[in-house]
């Protein structure tokens, strides 16, 4: 081997490690209580500052970039009543298609009353279709015009699943 080789070999060797203690430190991070940056999934809800809103509107979206696929219910309201829904529902349903994906915590990148948005800890690298797993979502909270709940109906039932 000459020395070239030896040398790049070094540097992956570094460059292998030094991903591989990022990821441990940030699942070392999940389990500490006082850090609210990183979380397991079922504590989400608890540490999540979303308010209760009339409609909420989500967006998971795949490693690749594009969006993991249009949501059924893409906004979520009870029509019979004035009632707000609560966040927390809101956030479970988009928690079910992260528990699916067996991805047990997550980054949160940002954390308001209005917007919740959050990622796996890493991107995920095994296996053929590693660009068509899941890797965020977003969750919009807030009270929309009618106008706006209409043209989400409507562009959800001309595009259906």
């Amino acid at each position: 081997m000459e020395s070239g080789e030896v040398f790049a070999f070094v540097i992956l060797g570094i460059f292998i490690l030094v991903a591989f203690i990022k990821a441990v430190d940030l699942e070392d991070k999940a389990d500490d209580p006082d850090n609210t940056d990183v979380v397991h999934l079922d504590d989400l809800i608890s540490v999540a500052l979303l308010a209760d809103a009339k409609h909420f509107v989500s967006d998971i979206y795949r490693q690749s970039g594009n969006k993991y696929r249009e949501q059924v219910a893409h906004v979520w309201t009870d029509p019979e009543d004035d009632r707000l829904m609560t966040a927390s529902k809101a956030i479970n349903q988009v928690l079910k298609t992260f528990r699916r994906a067996k991805i047990p915590s997550v980054v949160i990148e940002e954390n308001t009353e209005t917007r919740l948005t959050f990622r796996r800890l890493y991107h995920d690298h095994r296996g053929v279709k590693e660009g068509r797993k899941v890797y965020s979502a977003t969750i919009v909270g807030g009270h929309f015009g009618q106008e706006f709940v209409d043209a989400i109906n409507a562009h959800h039932e001309s595009n259906p699943v």
